[in-house]
């Protein structure tokens, strides 16, 4: 039987969540049932995904958008459908509103978009009237949470969607001893330096809490526009000795096997992959209550939840486990197991692959 063709679309193959996901999903789809590519709207930069996706033997291509809204992206789409000629074409992010129209010209029989974060995060609303028009076509938006599929509802009314829960390569991410065994307690945060990450209410926290003890460090792993503003914030709040910003992190198990708690303290997240994957590394974790965290942190069983916003909860939350090494290693040891039992990719990818082929045999979106 012929393969069935999957393309899947996202504006960059730089690090991120939505990126992670669509690079698993892309190298663990079974190859005998599914021949995959991968279409970034922006150039490569040399990216580690995108050699992920190379080595994996993969096509991909990099169709070298401008920023802002840029039409030769509608054509540049267009040629990419008439060279793969996919049977399943994968959305991901703000990517509708180039390939609703290249995909309804061309007829493509199935359209999925998987929504990363909250609807009325992803898109503005001129991309909400856009998803609203690719949903009545027939295209099936994918949440990855509870959270997401209620706003999905309330946003743009009882329209039909799937649940399909990301993942992660849960054995990536051995559970490995932390610093604190060799006399220092490490914070860990991986995640882009963006708005959402709040990190300004992180550092606050930490200046406020554990950074008042001896043989403390805040790890920072990610980058973005806002790293020269929370460089600044921390020599303000006298933590720049202890908070360390590593960049962009090629080698994130490394950089978890290598802490002792990760923290998280996002005004609002989808479902986290990095929260997910300090879990499968056996690492207590302190995050905000917002989204699909509280899916995933069952409160003083794998991790410690605190209010959005809240600085005192998550300070008093830091210190407690920066004194109590029994807690951690409890919290650690449940996040590992429960990491082994239902995050790992290989589920969401069946869980993508049934949906494909069901919709193939029920025959297309529309």
């Amino acid at each position: 039987m012929e393969r069935l063709r999957v393309l899947h679309i996202i504006p960059t193959l730089q690090t991120g969540g939505a990126q992670g996901v669509a690079t698993n999903l892309a190298c663990l789809l079974d190859r005998s049932r599914f021949q995959v590519g991968v279409c970034s709207l922006y150039d490569s930069g040399g990216s580690t995904l995108d050699r992920v996706l190379t080595n994996q033997g993969l096509r991909v291509w990099h169709l070298g958008k401008r920023r802002g809204f840029d039409y030769r992206m509608l054509f540049e789409i267009g040629r990419v459908l008439t060279d793969f000629r996919p049977v399943v074409v994968h959305t991901h992010q703000y990517v509708l509103r180039y390939t609703l129209l290249p995909t309804l010209l061309r007829r493509i029989p199935v359209l999925i978009h998987t929504v990363h974060t909250f609807p009325s995060r992803e898109v503005g609303p001129l991309g909400r009237v856009v998803h609203r028009m690719a949903f009545r076509a027939g295209l099936l938006p994918v949440a990855v949470c509870n959270e997401v599929a209620l706003e999905m509802r309330q946003l743009y009314g009882n329209c039909r969607l799937e649940m399909i829960p990301n993942g992660i390569a849960v054995a990536n991410y051995g559970t490995r001893s932390g610093a604190g065994h060799a006399g220092r307690i490490v914070f860990v945060c991986v995640a882009n330096l963006t708005r959402p990450k709040n990190y300004p209410l992180l550092l606050e926290a930490f200046a406020a809490g554990p950074a008042k003890f001896p043989n403390v460090r805040l790890d920072i792993a990610g980058d973005g526009a806002l790293r020269a503003e929370l460089e600044e914030q921390a020599s303000a709040l006298n933590i720049a000795g202890k908070v360390r910003f590593l960049g962009a992190c090629a080698n994130v198990p490394a950089v978890l096997a290598a802490a002792d708690v990760f923290v998280l303290a996002s005004d609002w997240e989808g479902r986290p992959l990095s929260l997910m994957e300090a879990m499968a590394a056996g690492k207590a974790a302190i995050c905000t209550k917002v989204g699909g965290i509280a899916e995933l942190i069952r409160h003083n069983s794998d991790g410690i939840l605190v209010e959005r916003g809240d600085r005192e909860a998550l300070a008093a939350s830091m210190v407690a486990l920066y004194k109590d090494l029994a807690l951690r290693t409890r919290l650690g040891k449940e996040a590992a197991r429960r990491a082994a039992a239902e995050f790992d990719a290989s589920r969401m990818a069946e869980g993508y692959a049934r949906l494909y082929e069901e919709r193939v045999r029920r025959g297309g979106s529309r």
